[in-house]
C-alpha cells in the first residue's frame, strides 16, 4: 500500500484545483458510475435547470482558470455558485448590450429572463434539500443609498425569485459598512467577516450573494491515523503537514495526464472531486488544459475500486477583486462608466458595475467539510455630481472662525486623525 500513499501526496497547487472542485462541482452533473447508498435520492432537473447547472460550470472553470494563471505561487479557492448567483441578481437590471455580454459570459444566451430566474430558484431549492445531513444554506442581499431611486420591477423580481433581503441605507454612515458585513458574517456561520472595508464615493447599491456548505464524509477518517508527513512544494522545498488517510472504496478514473478520485459526503448526493497530476505532469498545465468537456470525462470515467487515499488536513481562505476576469470572459460594457446599461436598476441614473469582490472559505478534516462563498457586486453611479457627496477620507485643512467678523480663530492641516501630534 506504500507507493499507493505515496501517489496520493500531492503538489501544492492541487490545493487550488481540490477546493473548487469542492464548491464548483459539489451541484453539477452525475456520474454514470453514483455511490452506492440506501439514502441517495434521484433529482430529476428541468432542461433550463440542466442548462444553467452547466453554463455555471463551464463559467466557474473559466473563471478559475483566469485566476489560477494570474495567481500562479498561491492557492486559489472561487465558489462560482455563488458568483453566478450574485449575476443572476444583476441581469435582471441590464439591458441592452450590457444584457447580451453578460448572458454571454455565463453562458445562458438564449433562455428568457423568466427562465433563468425559476431555474436559477428552483435549482437553489433543490440544492438545499437532496440531503438532510448536509447543509447546504444561501442569502442574498440588495444594499442601496436611500437617496438613489430604485426601480420596483428589479426589487420585486429580486425577491420573487432570489429571496433577496432588500435594504435601503445611508451610503454615507459609516455604520452601513458594518451592518452589511454583519449579514455576510451572519450568512456564512461566522467564516466570512466582511465584504466590503468602505463605500466608495459615489457607490449607490451592492449586489451580495452568500452560500454556506456544511457535509459530513461518507467515509469518515479515522483521527488516530492522522499524522504529519511530506508536503512537496512546487520549488522543490518540502513542507511538513499533518495527514489523513483511509482505505475504502471510491470513484477512480485516469487519463493520460493525471488521475482522479471521488470522495463522497453523507449519502453520495455530495461528493469532492481531486485531481492529482501523474509523473512529468503538473496541476497548472492541467488546469488550463481544462473544459466542462473534460469534467464530464471524469465523471463518466469513474470506476468503483479499493484505494488507500491520504489527503492533508487544511483550512483555507482566499479574496480577490474578479473586475479583470470578468472583462476579459466579455463582460466589458458592464464595467464601463460610460457604456453600461442597468436602466432597469435605475432609468435616469447612469450607472456601472465598479466592483466585483470574492471571498471563499474551505477547511477539511477528519469529518468532512465547511465550506462558504461571499460575491459581492458593487453598482457605481457616473452620472451623480461628486458635489453631491462630500466624504472626508484624505488629508484636510480645516478653520474655525466668528462668522460675523470673518475672524479666524484657528487654521490647520490633518494629515493623521489618529494622530495626538
Amino acid at each position: 500500500m506504500g507507493v499507493v500513499m505515496r501517489n496520493w501526496i500531492f503538489n501544492k497547487s492541487l490545493f487550488m484545483f481540490l477546493s473548487v472542485a469542492a464548491l464548483l462541482f459539489l451541484y453539477s452533473c452525475k456520474s454514470s458510475n453514483p455511490v452506492d447508498s440506501n439514502n441517495n435520492q434521484n433529482i430529476t432537473f428541468t432542461d433550463n435547470q440542466k442548462l444553467i447547472i452547466n453554463s455555471s460550470g463551464s463559467f466557474g472553470i473559466n473563471l478559475f482558470k483566469l485566476a489560477s494563471q494570474n495567481d500562479n505561487s498561491s492557492n486559489v479557492i472561487l465558489a462560482p455558485l455563488s458568483v453566478s448567483t450574485a449575476f443572476g441578481m444583476a441581469l435582471n437590471g441590464s439591458a441592452g448590450n450590457t444584457l447580451t455580454q453578460m448572458e454571454s459570459t455565463l453562458g445562458v444566451t438564449g433562455l428568457q429572463m423568466s427562465d433563468i430566474n425559476q431555474s436559477e430558484k428552483d435549482l437553489l431549492t433543490t440544492l438545499s434539500s437532496v440531503d438532510n445531513k448536509v447543509i447546504f444554506s444561501y442569502a442574498n442581499s440588495i444594499w442601496y443609498d436611500n437617496n438613489f431611486p430604485v426601480e420596483s420591477s428589479f426589487i420585486n423580481v429580486n425577491k420573487t425569485y432570489f429571496n433577496s433581503l432588500v435594504k435601503p441605507v445611508n451610503f454615507n454612515n459609516p455604520l452601513t459598512v458594518d451592518t452589511i458585513n454583519s449579514w455576510v458574517n451572519t450568512s456564512t456561520n461566522g467564516k466570512i467577516d466582511k465584504i466590503i472595508d468602505d463605500i466608495p464615493s459615489g457607490m449607490v447599491m451592492y449586489l451580495i450573494n452568500a452560500i454556506y456548505f456544511n457535509a459530513p464524509w461518507q467515509y469518515k477518517f479515522d483521527k488516530s491515523l492522522t499524522s504529519n508527513g511530506n508536503f512537496y512544494l512546487t520549488n522543490n522545498n518540502t513542507l511538513s503537514v499533518p495527514f489523513m488517510t483511509q482505505e475504502n472504496k471510491y470513484g477512480f478514473y485516469k487519463s493520460a495526464n493525471y488521475s482522479a478520485a471521488r470522495l463522497p459526503y453523507s449519502n453520495g448526493a455530495y461528493s469532492m472531486i481531486i485531481v492529482l497530476p501523474l509523473e512529468g505532469n503538473n496541476i497548472q498545465d492541467i488546469i488550463n488544459n481544462f473544459s466542462s468537456q473534460e469534467f464530464n470525462n471524469i465523471l463518466n470515467g469513474f470506476t468503483e475500486r479499493t484505494l488507500t487515499v491520504t489527503i492533508p488536513k487544511f483550512t483555507l481562505q482566499y479574496g480577490k477583486k474578479l473586475n479583470d476576469y470578468l472583462i476579459t470572459l466579455g463582460m466589458t460594457d458592464a464595467f464601463s462608466p460610460l457604456n453600461a446599461n442597468f436602466t432597469n436598476i435605475n432609468k435616469d441614473i447612469q450607472i456601472y458595475i465598479s466592483e466585483v469582490m470574492h471571498k471563499t472559505y474551505v477547511a477539511i478534516n477528519e469529518d468532512g467539510v465547511e465550506a462558504a462563498g461571499v460575491t459581492s457586486i458593487g453598482i457605481r453611479a457616473t452620472a451623480v455630481s461628486q458635489d453631491d457627496y462630500f466624504t472626508v477620507n484624505k488629508p484636510f485643512m480645516f478653520i474655525i472662525y466668528e462668522q460675523n467678523s470673518g475672524t479666524i480663530m484657528f487654521i490647520g492641516r490633518v494629515n493623521n486623525p489618529a494622530s495626538t501630534q
